[in-house]
């Protein structure tokens, strides 16, 4: 059985988690999905920490 853990990201994993989601991105826009936007629109680190600051994005280990 694989153990996970669910935690509540910190400013610690910001450059993971916008390295992550803008790859995601561009797998998204290649396959013409621009539900999160066009080219070159991807998300940045305060994006990233502004999610932060809601409570809104979770890492699994």
């Amino acid at each position: 059985m694989i153990s996970r853990s669910i935690r509540r990201a910190t400013a610690d994993d910001v450059q993971a988690i916008t390295l992550i989601r803008n790859d995601a991105h561009a797998i998204k826009v290649a396959h013409d999905d621009y539900a999160w936007g066009k080219d070159g629109d991807g998300f940045s680190e305060r994006w990233v920490l502004n999610s932060l600051s809601r409570r809104a994005v979770y890492v699994v280990e």
